[in-house]
C-alpha cells in the first residue's frame, strides 16, 4: 500500500510540472538566431486614442532590399542595415520568445541614452523569423511594428 502512495503522488508530481511547462511556449535556442537573416518585410503601424483619437491610424509596409539584414552575432550582438540605416544592439533572450534589442549605435553614432525594444519571436524555423513588437510612443499612442526575416 505504502508503495503505491508514493507511485501516486510520483506521478501526481509528474503531472503538474508537466502542465506547468506547457504554459511556457516553446523557446527560441539561441543557436537558431546566429546568422544573417534578411529582411523581407518591416509593417508599421501607429494607432490613437483618447484626445487623440480623432487622428486616424497610420501604417507603412518597407520591402526589404538585399542590403538589408539583421546579423545576430554569437557574441549576442547583432548588425541592422536597413533602408540605408545601420544599428549595432547587443540581443539577450528572456522567456524563451522574446528578443530584447539594446541598442549601442544608431546610424553610425553611439547612442546616449539606453534605447531598448523587445519582440516576440514567431514563425520560427532554421529559415524564416517573424519579430513582433508593440510599445507606447506617448500615453494616447501605441506603435506596433511586424519584421520578416529569413535566411
Amino acid at each position: 500500500m505504502r508503495k503505491l502512495i508514493i507511485l501516486l503522488l510520483v506521478t501526481s508530481a509528474a503531472f503538474t510540472l508537466s502542465s506547468c511547462l506547457k504554459g511556457a511556449g516553446n523557446p527560441a535556442p539561441a543557436g537558431i538566431l546566429t546568422g544573417n537573416w534578411m529582411l523581407v518585410r518591416d509593417s508599421s503601424y501607429t494607432s490613437f486614442w483618447g484626445l487623440l483619437s480623432g487622428l486616424k491610424p497610420t501604417s507603412s509596409v518597407y520591402i526589404g532590399t538585399p542590403s538589408d539584414h539583421y546579423d545576430f552575432m554569437a557574441n549576442g550582438n547583432v548588425w541592422i542595415a536597413q533602408n540605408h540605416d545601420t544599428d549595432t544592439a547587443s540581443f539577450t533572450l528572456t522567456q524563451g520568445t522574446k528578443l530584447v534589442l539594446t541598442y549601442l549605435y544608431t546610424d553610425g553614432q553611439p547612442v546616449t541614452y539606453q534605447e531598448t525594444s523587445t519582440y516576440t519571436i514567431s514563425n520560427l524555423s532554421a529559415h524564416t523569423m517573424k519579430l513582433t513588437s508593440g510599445q507606447f510612443i506617448s500615453p494616447e499612442t501605441v506603435g506596433y511594428s511586424v519584421l520578416y526575416l529569413k535566411k
